[in-house]
């Protein structure tokens, strides 16, 4: 009953976090004009932009290894461009949408629905996916906070020491994982699906190519704001994780408003917002613009496809 009520004022609550973010934002940057923010997008050099839509590109071709591994997992031998396509589609559409019935986990059932798979193997891969990222998020969280702690201890007012320990736990939660998948064999079952770990090879593919994701987005932040701060990598990746903790606490789709809140007050003074706006522009809406018009295609082409096939010989 509690989750069904959650489900149901979810919209609400995330209307709620996208406005508080929005005017905190509005807060942070009210002392700038907007000249001086469209000033702050042009002094972006053009082989910093490049290396970031590089680098974006990038997350978004390790991104269909999440999809890929997901389809072995379930042990199907659908074509890697298959669970490629699925998963560029269902991630540019869901990661500035987020909700349903445009929100990832619908978009890929509808396409490895069209492919024969069935509803429980749609799920497994759906889970699959989203403990990827949740273990690439702990990964890239752990390694940067155990490494370098000093900018987020001094960010959340802590003792460095504490920031690095967080750091070695989120490691350590995943030497757990892939020891789990190493020694738990016995299916996880909810009422009549069951869940099994996958072998540790391919859990440990699931920690690498996670944290991999992750690093590339930080890259992407750390070329756009590499003139507003002249910050270090580890730095701005501090900053970066932080974010990223903040928006999955908050539940805005694509963390709108609350990366660039997080980014903007861990380096005040700066002038920032345009470059995050850039990386707004760079990670979501150019990959939105394509995966929509890719959408749109294989729409298309299935149902022409229907129709050859329903018309009579």
């Amino acid at each position: 009953m509690a989750k069904r009520r959650f489900r149901k004022y979810f919209p609400v609550i995330a209307l709620i976090a996208l406005a508080g973010a929005a005017w905190l934002i509005w807060e942070s940057v009210r002392e700038y004009t907007l000249g001086d923010i469209i000033a702050s997008v042009e002094a972006i050099p053009l082989h910093r932009l490049a290396i970031a839509a590089f680098f974006a590109a990038a997350s978004y071709a390790v991104l269909t290894l999440f999809d890929h591994f997901g389809v072995v997992y379930c042990g199907h031998r659908l074509p890697y461009r298959k669970a490629a396509l699925a998963s560029f589609v269902s991630l540019s559409l869901g990661h500035s949408i987020g909700l349903a019935p445009l929100g990832s986990g619908a978009l890929r059932a509808r396409y490895y629905g069209l492919w024969g798979l069935s509803a429980e193997a749609i799920a497994k891969i759906i889970v699959f996916t989203t403990v990827t990222v949740s273990l690439g998020q702990i990964g890239f969280a752990g390694i940067v906070l155990a490494a370098v702690p000093g900018p987020s201890a001094e960010y959340l007012h802590l003792a460095p020491w504490i920031v690095r320990l967080i750091g070695l736990a989120c490691i350590a939660v995943l030497v757990g994982y892939v020891a789990l998948a190493c020694w738990m064999r016995a299916p996880l079952k909810i009422r009549s699906w069951s869940f099994k770990l996958p072998r540790w090879r391919l859990a440990a593919m699931q920690v690498i190519v996670g944290t991999i994701n992750f690093a590339f987005l930080a890259v992407v932040m750390h070329q756009l704001l590499a003139v507003a701060t002249n910050a270090p990598f580890w730095t701005v990746a501090n900053a970066f994780v932080l974010a990223n903790v903040a928006a999955l606490i908050s539940h805005v789709p694509g963390g709108l408003g609350v990366i660039e809140y997080v980014i903007l007050s861990f380096f005040p003074g700066a002038q920032v917002f345009g470059p995050t706006l850039v990386y707004r522009t760079v990670y979501y809406l150019i990959p939105l613009g394509i995966g929509l018009v890719v959408f749109a295609a294989t729409a298309v082409r299935w149902k022409r496809a229907l129709r050859l096939v329903s018309q009579p010989a």
